[in-house]
């Protein structure tokens, strides 16, 4: 049964962006069907994992996964908006390897700089991809340049492709989740999942995440000896990931934890210092681990993560993450699924859970109603690329889906003292005093949240498609007062092609 508080517009709507020619917007450049950019830069030296044309700027890529590329309905396409103004669209039909399919492209983001030029590197997760086998699904690479992201030059992984282990298998769903980074050791990493996938005796949907780097990929699931937990069918290890420079972690939302079903587990491990390697943590779930609470049925903890590094002070960097697991599903005494969030440490010293609180939790804003999954999405919040070294510079926002009936809500907590004590509620409400949105239009606000730039992305839908709420992270504490900047097409430079998508900025890296 259809979830009231989750219905949604569907991805299949037949809305969709086609793809313009070279247009100026204002001061902002664009280009489509390839087309790179004029930059500044003649070399890449940039710092930072989403810097695609290495010139030290703030970068952002928009996904649009319900666009209309070249007359395909769902085909997909991402809006790329460099921090010096400039726009480019990228869609499949610029990968010269990819036909324009209903692909949904730009489903799925994140990135890394992987050939170490100093330009970041963009992947794009496509699980529905259908080249040879339906629904096996792909991963596309886009490499930066001095120019921006360049899609010529892009590269496609799928199972069995010489670097990633496996076989192509009808609904595998290969690039359902990602997380992309560079470790402790300077190493670029990406995780992909494949919840789709059937691992040994299992025969659906068990799932598994290929770790893979620049020379070596390696499966992990949970017939890997050490890994943990019990193989089965419809578990969809591998359904969410999350990454820091240390850890990186697994969700398994679905798996029978205490013999629950899909009660939710998340696995945990540390990087290696060799590439492919990695050392397991522990697994954890609700009243297992050192974790509070109790499995119940239907919970799906693990389905949503977060991680960022965390260096307490005289910790060396990536020697520590703050890892935040949503429950969306959790039922709050007698209010069905008004869902849950655990904020745990993960060091040295392994797993400890710091907090574990609801909308019901003393103190904090709002009230736990039925259908509310609060959890839906989360994001800790960025602060101008700093690694936090004290637990009150931890910033966790977390998406309501269901508040005020499907309108979302995004609340923030700073890790300092109790959750409650200083959390800032963004709501339609306030965003429509300093943007053009209107609040009883507003839908799925906070989903979904990504934080970069020292901003604080939120995705949102209206009467006229998808929206994308940038809020500046210096901005967000007690006494917030609206203050962002709302991005759409027609804004910023991104074309309005006259034909609304409900799912642009469904992702953002």
């Amino acid at each position: 049964m259809t979830d009231p508080a989750r219905t949604q517009p569907s991805p299949r709507t037949p809305r969709g962006l086609a793809i313009l020619g070279t247009l100026t917007v204002a001061a902002t450049t664009v280009l489509a069907g390839g087309a790179s950019p004029v930059h500044a830069a003649e070399t890449c030296a940039g710092t930072s994992l989403n810097d695609f044309e290495g010139d030290g700027s703030a970068d952002v890529v928009l996904g649009d996964p319900d666009a209309t590329v070249e007359g395909v309905d769902y085909s997909g396409r991402i809006n790329v908006l460099y921090g010096d103004g400039a726009v480019s669209l990228i869609s499949e039909a610029d990968i010269p390897e990819l036909s324009v399919q209903d692909d949904a492209f730009g489903e799925v983001l994140d990135s890394t700089d992987w050939n170490g030029d100093g330009c970041a590197d963009l992947f794009v997760g496509i699980p529905s991809h259908s080249a040879n086998v339906s629904g096996a699904g792909a991963v596309v690479l886009i490499y930066g340049s001095p120019e921006g992201l360049d899609p010529s030059s892009a590269e496609i992984f799928h199972q069995g492709d010489g670097l990633v282990p496996g076989t192509e298998e009808v609904g595998d769903h290969f690039g359902a989740a990602l997380a992309a980074g560079r470790d402790q050791y300077g190493e670029p990493f990406v995780l992909i999942g494949s919840p789709g996938e059937s691992v040994g005796n299992a025969t659906y949907s068990s799932g598994k995440i290929t770790y893979m780097r620049p020379s070596i990929a390696v499966d992990i699931h949970e017939d890997v000896p050490g890994v943990g937990g019990e193989n089965g069918s419809n578990d969809h290890f591998g359904e969410a990931v999350a990454a820091s420079s240390g850890y990186f972690a697994i969700g398994n939302p679905t798996e029978w934890s205490s013999d629950v079903a899909a009660s939710g587990t998340v696995h945990v491990f540390e990087h290696g210092a060799t590439p492919g390697t990695y050392s397991v943590v522990g697994n954890y779930s609700q009243g297992v681990g050192g974790l509070s609470d109790t499995a119940e049925v239907n919970d799906r903890f693990g389905a949503v993560l977060a991680m960022a590094d965390y260096a307490p002070s005289g910790a060396e960097s990536g020697a520590s993450a703050v890892l935040a697991v949503g429950a969306e599903y959790e039922d709050v005494g007698e209010v069905v699924n008004a869902g849950i969030v655990h904020v745990l440490e993960v060091g040295p010293n392994g797993v400890e859970e710091e907090a574990a609180f609801h909308q019901d939790t003393a103190g904090v804003s709002e009230v736990a109603e039925r259908h509310d999954n609060f959890s839906s999405s989360l994001a800790f919040v960025d602060q101008d690329g700093a690694v936090p070294t004290t637990w009150s510079e931890v910033a966790l926002a977390v998406n309501t889906a269901g508040e005020d009936d499907g309108a979302g809500l995004i609340q923030v907590f700073p890790m300092s003292g109790a959750p409650g004590d200083n959390d800032v509620t963004i709501d339609a409400a306030a965003l429509a005093g300093t943007t053009d949105v209107e609040p009883a239009e507003l839908a799925g606000l906070g989903l979904p949240l990504h934080s970069a730039n020292g901003s604080l992305y939120a995705g949102a839908w209206d009467w006229d498609g998808g929206i994308v709420f940038r809020i500046p992270s210096s901005s967000i504490a007690p006494g917030w007062t609206g203050e962002a900047d709302l991005i759409r097409p027609g804004t910023f430079g991104v074309p309005a092609d006259g034909m609304e998508s409900l799912y642009f900025g469904y992702s953002i890296a």
